[in-house]
């Protein structure tokens, strides 16, 4: 494989680990100042869950981009993780985003109910 897309895919699954590593971070300390229950209720619980499934699909993603004298038999049993992993993370962010469509519509129709009356 030529050595310029190794670097490239290698280099985009160091950027999705960094950003997998910045969402757990940030989603513990907003989850640590607005309590368990609330942060549930929030978008940064499926964003938490998104940050947990990106790290290891983007650490097996690296290890499998060594050369073969590295990498374990084993680590090809992991590619098809990795589609899974990717579905997985897309349905939880979505499902995150409509919740938070429905929290925000929610109060909007009541903020509107009490200016009318």
């Amino acid at each position: 494989m030529d050595p310029s897309i190794l670097f490239a895919s290698g280099l985009i699954n160091i950027i999705v680990l960094l950003v997998a590593i910045i969402f757990i971070y940030i989603t513990l300390r907003v989850m640590l100042v607005l309590g368990p229950k609330e942060a549930r209720k929030s978008m940064m619980f499926p964003i938490l869950i998104a940050g947990i499934l990106l790290l290891p699909m983007a650490g097996t993603e690296l290890y499998r981009n060594l050369p073969r004298q590295v990498q374990e038999p084993w680590i090809d049993m992991l590619v098809p993780l990795h589609g899974i992993s990717m579905l997985l993370v897309i349905l939880v962010l979505t499902f995150g985003v409509y919740r938070y469509y429905r929290m925000l519509k929610k109060a909007y129709a009541w903020e509107h109910e009490s200016q009318k009356s």
